[in-house]
């Protein structure tokens, strides 16, 4: 049960670290969240002790995390689309729409969830619990 967070941050980093070779990763890493929730909710409810107590500092360091795993994850993906697709959809003549028109909205939004106040919800949620 202490591992928890490390192994739910596991999964989710590594699904979005391969999802733009293998796009089922994010159902695969969806599948695996859902089956640690009800795994350790079993557990918490029939078998284990009372946990200690942790402190806020994993939850923290993933908190700082996160935005700057889904800014590399959308980095990653549009190098990939614009590389690896672009060049096979141009020789079988098929015409996209220019990702000169989704990557500046699409990581314009992945900086906007880097900007927001992770850190400051995060501390008012740990304080209150």
């Amino acid at each position: 049960m202490t591992n928890t967070l490390s192994i739910a941050g596991n999964i989710l980093l590594n699904s979005l670290f391969f999802h733009p070779i293998l796009p089922l990763s994010l159902p695969i890493g969806t599948i695996g969240l859902i089956l640690l929730y009800w795994i350790n909710k079993y557990i918490l409810l029939r078998r284990a002790k009372r946990p200690e107590e942790l402190s806020g500092l994993l939850a923290s360091f993933f908190a700082n995390l996160l935005p700057w795993a889904l800014f590399f994850q959308s980095l990653s993906v549009t190098l990939f689309y614009k590389v690896i697709f672009e060049e096979i959809y141009q020789e079988k003549g098929v015409n996209l729409m220019p990702l000169s028109k989704i990557t500046p909205a699409y990581i314009g939004l992945v900086v906007a969830l880097m900007i927001l106040p992770t850190r400051l919800l995060l501390s008012f949620l740990l304080k209150n619990c």
